[in-house]
Parts: structure tokens; sequence; C-alpha cells
């Protein structure tokens, strides 16, 4: 960095030196290396369109637990809660599906951790019933059921969406019409499946195509055209980001800002 800025420092000083000389033209050609050399060491930003904003980004996981209950207005549809300024986008994509002639359902949307702490025991329940240990019923619960305070349910962003005519929730809904249309329209109203199968070493969570998660429709282009699941598009961002702040910085170094 130190002999960079040498460098630049000698550029100067040998322009000066050609401009008493009289030697114009090598001085604008100096000059202009120089203001090349200046503008390498801009730091790169980010563009406006690409800055969403963080509710729509909040991350819950095991790796990412909430320490308590998010607080985000709320309001309804079809009787389940739903944040509150993401819920235009979602009742707009159930009123397109129905023109489509295509009847989704929601099953499922924000939960608070008390419900999902009864939903979880109830899992390990039913396995302990089928003579499982505690421990294995645990450790196979938590991949069907999120573990308090690690679901994504919380956020109020997620829904479980399912059919009139196929009403369960398992891997036979990815062979059904809703599921189609979903896979080929949700994109533009902001949602993605949140939980591919190919995934599932990333989420720690079992494929589940029924499940979609709002995160705006910038994020939700850029996770599909990447095929990312939203853990692969938070870390890109902040790899993205690592690499921003050490650019403002070897910038500010060799200006002196």
């Amino acid at each position: 960095m130190v002999r960079k800025s040498r460098l630049i420092l000698s550029g100067l000083l040998i322009a000066s030196f050609l401009t008493l000389s009289g030697f114009g033209f090598g001085q604008v050609i100096i000059c202009k290396a120089l203001v090349r050399s200046y503008e390498n060491l801009k730091p790169v930003e980010v563009p406006q369109e690409d800055i969403t904003p963080q509710w729509m980004l909040t991350l819950v996981n095991t790796e990412r637990p909430l320490s308590g209950e998010l607080d985000f207005p709320k309001d309804t549809i079809n009787g389940y809660t739903f944040d509150a300024r993401a819920i235009d986008d979602l009742r707009a994509m159930m009123q397109a599906a129905k023109d489509d002639g295509i009847n989704l359902l929601i099953c499922s949307a924000y939960r608070s951790i008390a419900k999902q702490t009864e939903l979880f025991e109830r899992k390990i329940r039913q396995y302990q019933n089928a003579g499982y240990s505690y421990e294995d019923a645990y450790n196979i619960a938590k991949t069907i059921v999120a573990i308090p305070g690690t679901s994504e349910h919380h956020t109020g962003l997620a829904a479980d969406i399912i059919t009139v005519d196929y009403q369960v929730l398992d891997e036979g809904f990815a062979e059904t019409a809703a599921y189609q249309w979903l896979k080929e329209n949700c994109t533009q109203y902001g949602f993605i499946m949140r939980y591919p199968k190919e995934k599932q070493d990333i989420t720690g969570i079992i494929y589940e195509p029924w499940h979609y998660r709002y995160v705006g429709k910038n994020v939700a282009e850029k996770i599909t055209a990447n095929d990312w699941c939203l853990e692969e598009y938070i870390e890109h961002l902040e790899l993205e980001r690592e690499k921003n702040l050490t650019g403002q910085a070897i910038f500010a170094e060799n200006t002196g800002e």
C-alpha cells in the first residue's frame, strides 16, 4: 500500500516537472494514467435495486435461532396470520392461481414460539410411541418440525400451501397441478419454495414442496436464477459485503480518507 502511494506521488512530481519543462503531451499521458489508477481504487458500490429491506431477509434456522418473538405488523388471510408488509403479494398470488383454475389453500402461516413448542413435542411423542428412544425421536422430529425458535413460521413470512384436491403435507404435493403452478409463478410474487430436495444438507430440513417463503420479488428472482436456497443467498450477500468493505478500506488507505 505504501509502495502504491509512493508511485502515485512520484507520478505527480514527474508530471509537475514535465509541465515546467514544457512537455505538455507527456503530462497528459501521465495524468490519464493517474486517473485510471485512482478509479481502480474506488470501492464497488451495491446498486440501489439490490438493496432489500432487512425484514424480508430474516434468516431463521438451527444456526440462527430467535431469542424471542419477532415484532412485526400482522394481518390475516383466510384466517391465518401473515406479515402485513407482504400479505398483499400473497393475496395476489392466491388470486392469480384461482384465475388460472388452481385452488390454493393455506394450511399454516405465522406460528409463535409457544405453538412451535407444542408441535415439536407432539412429533417427538409420535416417534416415541412408535418405539424410538427420546434421543432418536428428537433427532428425527427436528428434521420434520423445526426446533422452537428456529422455525421460519415465526417470521410471519412463510406459508404452507396445498390445494383442494391434495391436502396432505408430503412429497406427493409435487405431483399436483397446484405445485406446478407455484413452481412456475411464485417468484413473480416474491416467493420461493424454501426447502428444495437437493438442498437438505444446507437447510437441515426435509424436502417440503408445500412450504413457501416471502423474500421480495427481486431476491426471489435471484435465488431462482442461481438455483440457491435462502441460506446460500444470505452467504452470497455476506461475502459481497465483506469484499465491498475490504475495497472501501483499501480505497481509504490509499487516498487518506
